[in-house]
């Protein structure tokens, strides 16, 4: 098993770990999920009529993200070569919502005693979360640097002019 494949592997678990953690867990069954992801449907209709685009964004951002996790666990379990590039282009994300790539960094931070408020929120970014996103951004770049994606200038465009046909 090459390095590119424990570090695929790795990722795909936690996604589907976050997947549990983010999405199964919080809700009881598949019906309050919906709802909830309608309700945060409407929410953001209800923000970008009001001229609150931002907040609209973010409340997309936020419903749509954990729904990310699961495109991220399949890119990764069927070694696509562009799963780090969607990995990455979730980490914005990841940052925007506040969640992190680890899950059991999380579950650590809640046996911890952390205060709650601004203090709370900043010790879990500082403690938590951008150890495990640098770990995360670290691990990929170092894959995409040793098993760079080859491919055949023919394979990517056709040859132009074509041959002609005798």
């Amino acid at each position: 098993m090459t390095t590119k494949e424990k570090v695929f592997y790795f990722w795909g678990i936690m996604d589907v770990i976050c997947i549990y953690y983010y999405i199964i867990k919080p809700f009881s069954s598949v019906g309050d999920l919906i709802s909830s992801a309608g309700g945060g449907v409407f929410m953001a209709i209800y923000f970008i009529a009001a001229g609150k685009v931002w907040t609209a964004l973010y409340v997309l951002i936020f419903i749509f993200t954990p729904v990310s996790l699961f495109f991220s666990a399949w890119f990764f379990f069927k070694k696509r070569d562009y799963a780090i590039r969607f990995a990455l282009i979730q980490e914005v994300f990841r940052f925007i919502t506040v969640r992190c790539s680890i899950p059991f960094f999380l579950w650590i931070l809640a046996k911890v005693d952390t205060p709650d408020g601004s203090l709370g929120l900043s010790l879990s970014l500082v403690m938590v979360m951008i150890p495990a996103e640098i770990l995360k951004i670290g691990s990929l770049m170092y894959v995409a640097k040793k098993y760079p994606v080859k491919r055949d200038v023919d394979e990517r465009h056709e040859k132009w002019p074509p041959d002609p046909i005798e």
